[in-house]
């Protein structure tokens, strides 16, 4: 059987993760007749539960924090590894790169947090959805949005902070090579299409090489 396409969505909050997450799926399903498991972090599990409770309140310190991301996804690459042995798709709104952009804001060492991370399965793509910190955050604020529904607020959304955490992702966005960078400060469709075009190519196994062609076209 052949081994499934592992994704990963990144980005900051307000970014789209979840939607264009959502939106990807069942396009993959729908459309392309795909097999698809879609998961997040922090996780449904107990640690994951524990660190949404530790991100509205504020109450675990930073470095500790990255530790729970990292035993939180010790136990999801166990169920993601069994989903792609078994020929599905994995979209993870998600993953270790938000340790790295979120944590490392936070002042952890980034070497620290990719020691401590060192045994996480390697996506075949990762997406980093781009906008600015004033857009996302506009639109965790907008009427009726699932997040200004909430009772609670995550304490890390600040802008200073959004705009230390953009900086992290874009810097790895230059040094990882599996990376590509979608401008989502644009209609949900058109970001959307964009996703399309870039797993539609790894899926037919030429995404690789056509890597620095598809990163340039999507930052414009």
């Amino acid at each position: 059987m052949k081994k499934g396409l592992f994704i990963v969505i990144e980005g900051i909050d307000g970014s789209g993760k979840g939607t264009q997450s959502r939106l990807l799926n069942t396009w993959l399903k729908k459309e392309k007749g795909h097999s698809v498991f879609l998961t997040m972090e922090p996780t449904e599990g107990a640690i994951g539960k524990l660190l949404r409770d530790a991100l509205k309140h504020g109450n675990v310190e930073p470095k500790p924090l990255a530790l729970l991301f990292a035993a939180d996804r010790i136990e999801h690459n166990v169920q993601i590894k069994k989903k792609l042995s078994e020929g599905k798709n994995v979209i993870c709104d998600r993953y270790m790169y938000s340790s790295m952009a979120y944590q490392g804001a936070q002042g952890v060492d980034k070497k620290w947090i990719g020691e401590i991370n060192k045994f996480a399965l390697v996506p075949d793509v990762i997406i980093y959805l781009d906008v600015s910190p004033d857009v996302g955050l506009n639109r965790i604020s907008s009427k009726g949005s699932f997040r200004s529904l909430q009772k609670e607020e995550e304490y890390l959304e600040k802008k200073d902070f959004l705009e230390t955490v953009r900086n992290n992702y874009l810097e790895q966005a230059n040094e990882n090579s599996l990376f590509f960078t979608i401008n989502a400060d644009i209609p949900l469709k058109d970001v959307q299409t964009a996703l399309r075009r870039v797993v539609g190519r790894f899926l037919k196994g030429e995404g690789e090489k056509n890597n620095a062609e598809l990163t340039d076209f999507f930052k414009n």
